[in-house]
């Protein structure tokens, strides 16, 4: 039996994005196949106490992270008049890159003893920099993430050049041990080749999404603590509080559809607000009803997108829509902009909808159609949800998967 270990920042049920998401998806899919899989996380900080088979938590001590922290802070402040980040919040990867050594350097040490056939990392954090490639390994690194798609798009706030630059560097230098990438989109591994040195095989293989799990979850509706009735519109708008999914955006949505609905409608938005749109929905029309509440574990999130009736993404820069095919998966389809690898989810017309990037009066044009007429919501429901069984089951994901890691094996 093939030993595979799986890295990630962290697993489920801590909440670590669509990075520890596709990571996780990928341990549980590959111990489903067959494999002899061993998770390993490098971003755990502090003690964990969990009970978990298979899974070893690494991360750093807390006082050491939190000096980290002010340390790469206090860096990023002092650049701050000859770079282009106006806050240092905006350069936070390269803080995230430092803060993951520790738990990578941990993690060496448990491969040893583990002494995998293949080991699997993502991109973020740069754990290819901190990582030994073990003895008689295949190393495989997936590129979610890459740092130097967040630079020079005015859009999406002021991200530091200089944040970017030196994690693509630490990233490049950490190629030696790579053996394999595999990107989720098209548009990654284009971003990928434009950005790094890499003379090994590159391959587009989407996230695995577990539809098994999201199956299992229970439908969580929220409209009666909306103060809404049962036939109320619940709209789902995912990541409120990162600047690159277009919160800019969403108060212009939100009061637009509530000002041509009239009737009282739900808007769920996920993980938290940004401080502006916060302040923006203050002046929200009242019939408008929020619900905001930070982050919430993976089963939560999943039961109350299954009661939205459609989702809508504003999303400036998407490595590959994880959002959207987890929603088309709970038969909730989305609108959207065209951007990154979302037009390799939605077929326009048939599943949702796609309009081209930035045209806002058009998404909210689409948004409105979707509002307004129920049978066409309900029917490009359950043509979303049949296109994801279709095209992303997690078995004919996996068997792609499978097949490179054989070819890596050979």
């Amino acid at each position: 039996m093939k030993k595979v270990a799986v890295i990630s920042n962290t697993f489920p049920p801590f909440s670590g994005g669509g990075v520890a998401t596709a990571q996780y998806n990928i341990f549980l899919k590959l111990k489903e196949a067959g494999f002899k899989v061993r998770g390993f996380t490098f971003y755990d900080h502090g003690k964990i106490k969990l009970k978990e088979n298979d899974i070893i938590r690494c991360g750093s001590p807390k006082i050491i992270h939190r000096t980290l922290n002010t340390l790469t802070k206090n860096y990023f402040s002092k650049k701050q008049k000859k770079d282009c980040a106006g806050s240092a919040e905006y350069a936070w990867q390269f803080n995230f890159s430092i803060n993951s050594a520790i738990g990578c350097w941990k993690i060496n040490n448990e491969l040893k003893k583990f002494k995998p056939d293949i080991v699997i990392i993502p991109d973020l954090g740069t754990p290819n920099y901190y990582l030994k490639h073990p003895k008689n390994s295949t190393v495989i690194m997936i590129s979610h993430h890459n740092s130097m798609r967040f630079i020079e798009n005015p859009l999406i706030d002021k991200h530091s050049k200089i944040d970017a630059k030196l994690v693509n560097i630490m990233e490049n230098q950490g190629m030696k041990i790579v053996d394999k990438v595999i990107c989720p989109s098209t548009y990654m591994k284009n971003v990928f080749n434009q950005t790094h040195s890499f003379n090994g095989a590159v391959d587009v293989v989407p996230n695995i999404i577990n539809e098994k799990l999201i199956e299992s979850f229970p439908s969580i509706n929220i409209r009666k603590e909306l103060e809404l009735n049962e036939n109320s519109p619940l709209i789902y708008l995912p990541a409120a509080n990162t600047p690159v999914k277009g919160p800019r955006y969403m108060f212009e949505i939100i009061r637009r559809l509530a000002g041509f609905y009239k009737e009282p409608l739900g808007f769920y938005l996920s993980a938290g607000l940004t401080e502006e749109l916060e302040y923006e929905l203050k002046y929200k029309p009242e019939n408008a009803k929020i619900y905001a509440p930070g982050y919430l574990d993976y089963e939560k999130n999943i039961g109350i997108i299954k009661s939205c009736d459609f989702g809508i993404t504003p999303t400036l820069l998407e490595s590959f829509g994880m959002a959207i095919l987890e929603a088309n998966f709970c038969g909730v389809p989305f609108v959207s902009f065209n951007c990154g690898g979302n037009s390799d989810i939605i077929n326009n017309g048939e599943d949702g909808f796609i309009v081209n990037y930035l045209d806002i009066e058009s998404l909210i044009e689409q948004s409105i159609l979707l509002l307004l007429n129920n049978e066409l919501r309900r029917n490009m429901g359950k043509k979303a949800l049949e296109n994801a069984f279709k095209n992303y089951n997690s078995e004919k994901i996996l068997t792609k998967f499978i097949e490179l890691i054989k070819e890596t094996l050979c």
